[in-house]
């Protein structure tokens, strides 16, 4: 089974993804000062029998119906986060825990790791920065949380974008080594690096951060930070160069039940294209064709926010754009929507009797 279905014309897939304007099925959580999203499969919202007229349910009552309506268990949630500068809503993000939600009834959580979009900075953030330690946490937060206090939840995957990748992958090193009796989630890697000593060497041959670097020990980016998009964050010279020392070879010991996708743009000017491919060899090592549990998708001509880099018009978009995806404010295709499909169908592929 294929799923090829995304309504894009649909407004609640598409209405204010950036002011993070919730559906009726989705509520804003705050767990340890971390901030997040949760969306509530609408059929069993439904159940819920909440009605239009008494909008005033708290989030505790909403948990403790689902607790009386859903098995133990029962339940696949659904971890989404984010990279440098990011946010709970962008990118696929949004997007993809509303059709995981329409399209496979499945709960999905998107949130800020600490430091960025609208939860709490980390001790010392403005001299260390943002660590993967401190997302690894986020990560153990998270789901020490859903695990002791709701029955219903079976912690099902993880989509990470960019650096959250990293995080993701090293805090599955990290659970599977203290909780060997517990099953790892599914992993879904987005634009992920693998060879991070690259980024500082970026930095290092770019004249404007090296000399940000060496005048003021850090940078500025423009990003969203509680309810400003325009937020001029400063990012530490400490934490790109703790960012670029991470090894990431370990992670072929991940166990070979874990499922593992990773999805790429063509021209992702970011993160090489080898990266994808050193990802793809390291987790499928020793593995016969057959047997793999990694599998690398990419998508022509998308970048490493899955934005596409052609101008689209009258002209050219039947050839280039013929799935009629949404253009971007410059006319480029919205390739997220691209992105959810291809995760909704390795779900479904996963978890399919063969």
């Amino acid at each position: 089974m294929s799923l090829n279905y995304i309504d894009y014309k649909n407004t609640q897939y598409l209405a204010s993804l950036k002011t993070h304007n919730l559906l009726k099925n989705e509520i804003l959580l705050s767990i340890n000062d971390i901030s997040g999203i949760l969306t509530i499969p609408p059929s069993i919202y439904n159940s819920l029998q909440l009605q239009d007229d008494n909008p005033t349910l708290t989030n505790d009552e909403i948990f403790r119906k689902l607790q009386l309506i859903l098995p133990k268990k029962s339940q696949n949630l659904v971890y989404l986060s984010h990279g440098h500068a990011g946010h709970k809503s962008y990118c696929y993000l949004a997007i993809t825990s509303r059709l995981l939600a329409q399209h496979l009834n499945y709960f999905a959580f998107r949130f800020d790791f600490k430091g960025c979009g609208d939860s709490k900075d980390n001790e010392n953030h403005h001299i260390i920065g943002r660590l993967i330690e401190h997302d690894i946490d986020c990560l153990d937060i998270l789901f020490n949380h859903f695990d002791t206090n709701f029955t219903l939840f079976n912690n099902f995957a993880i989509i990470a974008h960019s650096r959250g990748s990293i995080a993701m992958f090293k805090w599955a090193l990290k659970f599977q080594l203290q909780n060997p009796s517990k099953p790892l989630p599914h992993l879904i890697n987005c634009s992920g690096r693998f060879n991070s000593k690259k980024l500082a060497e970026s930095f290092l041959s770019n004249p404007i951060t090296k000399h940000q670097w060496e005048t003021k020990n850090g940078i500025h980016v423009k990003c969203y930070k509680n309810g400003n998009y325009n937020f001029n964050s400063f990012v530490p010279k400490n934490e790109t160069i703790h960012l670029s020392s991470h090894d990431m070879s370990p992670i072929k010991d991940i166990s070979k039940d874990v499922k593992i996708l990773s999805i790429y743009g063509s021209n992702d000017q970011i993160i090489p294209k080898n990266d994808a491919f050193t990802y793809d060899s390291v987790l499928n090592l020793d593995l016969h064709h057959n047997n793999k549990r990694h599998f690398l998708e990419w998508i022509d001509d998308a970048d490493h926010n899955f934005y596409g880099i052609t101008v689209i018009n009258n002209e050219n978009k039947s050839i280039k754009n013929p799935n009629n995806y949404p253009l971007n404010a410059r006319s480029k295709i919205n390739y997220n929507y691209r992105v959810a499909e291809i995760i909704l169908n390795f779900f479904l592929q996963i978890t399919t009797p063969q």
